[in-house]
């Protein structure tokens, strides 16, 4: 039993460390693509382009506590805060309606304008914002956001509340649509994985029949993984895995590096494992058996790479646990 806890231990270890490459690279990657960015966007954009009324999604990411948070005019923000979004949403929709109508007199060859009663200082605080958000929402034609927005407003009786249900909605929203995003990202962690496995030789299954065999390669690192939890225990704590910055995604995927080639790990590429033979057709044969027996390896660490580092680190968490317990009672 301890050894077998001893082999998981360092075995999560491995992949804990070689998960930050794939996790900061796929990180990396996504942002020069701009992936979250545009998924965000799309995700706004099913619920708030309505086509029985207007494209609210433009509106709200052209609002200016919106369009501040973008990099670049070209480009789209990577992350909106609820309250920015409420703020956004209630502004917009409050005032939509009382904007100038304007529409186009083919007969006189000009515009007509309706009606042009815009007065954002109309409602100086609580009740008389809802008023005129419920106002804006009456104004709409019948579809799913008008229904949406009618839903969202229902029981707010000032500023606040009905900031608070716009909040609690776009959360919400914003906690399904990461599960979607999540599953998006499946397909792209297992392909950074491979490529890691190959890169590095990390072979699952020769991993597991090397650790158990090796007695002093399993101690130290599980001595090193330790000493790896308590330093990072408050780093893979809540929030903190979220919306990393750059420079600290570019900083982990070095620390990892450093330290998966500083210990003495199972992976790698070298001869002595592929042949022993010398000549070349010899050599040839054995390489390319070799290859072809490590297959299956590589494609279980892909997908154990996907997995996660913060999912690694609690698995190497819990088992470092389990070993505290069982020592001793040895």
């Amino acid at each position: 039993m301890p050894v077998l806890v001893d082999v998981i231990i360092s075995f999560a270890l491995i992949f804990l460390l070689f998960s930050i490459l794939v996790s900061g690279m796929a990180e990396l990657w996504q942002l020069i693509i701009r992936k979250r960015a545009l998924f965000l966007h799309d995700a706004i954009n099913d619920v708030f382009n309505d086509h029985l009324n207007k494209n609210y999604a433009h509106l709200i990411y052209t609002h200016p506590l919106v369009d501040r948070l973008k990099e670049k005019n070209t480009t789209y923000p990577h992350y909106i805060a609820a309250g920015t979004f409420a703020d956004a949403l209630i502004d917009i929709i409050r005032n939509d309606h009382q904007l100038p109508e304007i529409t186009f007199n083919h007969e006189r060859k000009s515009y007509d304008i309706k009606h042009a009663v815009y007065s954002s200082d109309q409602a100086k605080a609580g009740d008389g914002i809802v008023t005129d958000f419920n106002a804006g929402i009456h104004a709409m034609a019948e579809s799913d956001l008008k229904q949406l927005l009618r839903t969202v407003s229902f029981g707010a009786d000032d500023y606040a509340s009905l900031k608070r249900n716009v909040v609690q909605w776009f959360n919400d929203y914003m906690s399904a649509t990461s599960t979607w995003y999540k599953r998006g990202m499946t397909k792209m962690l297992f392909g950074f994985g491979i490529i890691v496995a190959l890169v590095f030789n990390v072979n699952a299954i020769h991993i597991v029949k090397e650790l158990y065999d090796q007695k002093v390669m399993r101690d130290e690192l599980v001595n090193y993984a330790k000493e790896y939890v308590a330093k990072n225990k408050e780093f893979y704590d809540g929030e903190k895995m979220q919306n990393i910055p750059i420079d600290l995604q570019v900083q982990r995927i070095q620390e990892a590096y450093k330290e998966s080639r500083a210990l003495n790990l199972p992976v790698g590429w070298r001869l002595k494992d592929m042949t022993n033979r010398y000549d070349l057709p010899g050599m040839t044969t054995d390489i390319i058996l070799y290859l072809l027996m490590s297959i299956p390896g590589w494609l279980i660490a892909a997908a154990a790479l996907s997995y996660g580092a913060d999912n690694w680190f609690n698995i190497l968490s819990r088992f470092i646990n389990i070993r505290t317990s069982i020592k001793p009672k040895e």
